[in-house]
């Protein structure tokens, strides 16, 4: 079964005058964090715009729903910050095919109930159910 994992959030931050911190986090609470080079500072008016803009477009879409034409879209309104619209379109796409490319092995699972705090059926049902809902 293939995941489509879809983008809950996008939140860019500036660490100095060449840095900026986009945090992305998929569904599944998947974060990942990622530093990315700019040209030149960005404003805290500047960031606000950037992270509304990335927010408004891609929020609830899966890598295979982000087209060209809707990043094309939102490189034209970024303007002079085109380039940092296609860092964190890359870095999305990272993240998304990092939690989609995660496995769970659970050969041995039955092993899990010779641990006395797992011996509560409705404790190990619980622990199942969530590796079956990962596969």
């Amino acid at each position: 079964q293939v995941h489509h994992n879809k983008v809950k959030f996008i939140q860019l931050s500036r660490v100095d005058a060449g840095q900026i911190l986009a945090v992305i986090v998929a569904e599944g609470n998947v974060i990942k964090n990622n530093i990315l080079a700019v040209d030149r500072e960005l404003d805290d008016e500047t960031l606000l715009k950037l992270n509304i803009l990335l927010n408004t477009h891609l929020n609830g879409l899966s890598m295979e729903e982000i087209n060209l034409g809707m990043i094309a879209a939102m490189k034209q309104q970024a303007g002079i910050h085109s380039e940092i619209v296609s860092k964190v379109i890359d870095a999305v796409a990272d993240a998304i095919k990092a939690d989609e490319d995660l496995e769970i092995y659970t050969s041995g699972a039955n092993n899990i109930f010779r641990y006395p705090e797992l011996a509560d059926q409705s404790k190990a049902s619980e622990l199942i159910n969530a590796f079956e809902e990962k596969q």
